[in-house]
């Protein structure tokens, strides 16, 4: 045996390889255990199920998160809560999102629990299955005009969930509008608070320059009121407002000669 094949048959340790190989047949096993349970069909209402639907899907109707039906009662509503909360519980559950799924659990049963929200919600999937039914009669009209089967009575109950899941969007978009609406109002409410917090600051500031200018104004005033009587003089008129002058009648005048009675013109001789 050449020097070469000496050194590669020194370094391969029978051992080591075999290790090798059973690591891989565990590799493998795990492999095929992974995947028998991946295929596997899930067990409706089991531990996986519940876990599985609550944390890969968007639920907006309580009812569906239960999984009960629009009649069910007070009782069977916390008998439900209670055998979600046996399997899905973070202290019975060792799922890293156990929690997640049970809160969406426990927010159903809260809200079905409170009278008003309750009826919310079957006024709402009632109106869902009253239209869903309006819908299939005019469908199955058509079909059966054109020589069709009607729709398969299995799928009644699929098209009413779609039909909760329409109208709860609908109701979800329409306050998402009012919460937009609201927000802005208030915004533009705290906009006019602030301009007219600003305008009273305003005011103020005047009032109190105002204020505090009076004493300057009315010195500046009495000032000016001082200089200006000292400086005013007296003016003296050029005419001469002439004397009242009794009325008479002269004693040359005879019947209707001369003046007449209370005409006096005597005073035109002294404008000469």
């Amino acid at each position: 045996m050449s020097e070469e094949l000496k050194k590669e048959a020194a370094i391969i340790n029978p051992a080591d390889t075999l290790k090798e190989l059973e690591a891989k047949q565990a590799e493998l096993k795990k492999f095929l255990a992974n995947m028998e349970n991946t295929n596997k069909p899930v067990e409706k209402d089991s531990q996986e199920y519940h876990l599985q639907r609550l944390l890969n899907e968007n639920y907006v109707n309580p009812y569906d998160v239960l999984e009960i039906a629009l009649e069910a009662n007070e009782v069977e509503i916390k008998k439900r809560f209670r055998d979600l909360s046996r399997k899905l519980h973070p202290d019975k559950c060792k799922h890293e999102r156990a929690a997640d799924a049970f809160s969406e659990v426990e927010k159903a049963y809260k809200i079905l629990m409170d009278p008003d929200k309750k009826r919310l919600y079957q006024r709402i999937m009632r109106e869902a299955r009253e239209r869903v039914e309006i819908e299939r009669d005019r469908e199955n009209k058509k079909r059966r005009k054109e020589g069709k089967a009607p729709l398969p009575d299995d799928t009644f109950n699929i098209d009413v969930q779609a039909m909760c899941q329409k109208l709860f969007d609908q109701i979800e978009d329409n306050q998402r509008y009012f919460e937009r609406v609201e927000t802005i109002k208030r915004r533009r409410m705290h906009k006019d608070m602030e301009k007219r917090k600003i305008a009273r600051e305003v005011e103020k500031e005047v009032e109190r320059e105002w204020e505090d200018g009076r004493d300057k104004r009315a010195k500046d005033w009495r000032n000016f009121t001082g200089k200006a009587k000292g400086s005013k003089k007296r003016v003296k008129l050029g005419l001469k407002i002439p004397k009242t002058r009794m009325e008479k009648r002269p004693k040359s005048a005879k019947g209707g000669e001369g003046y007449s009675m209370g005409v006096d013109e005597g005073y035109k001789r002294e404008w000469k």
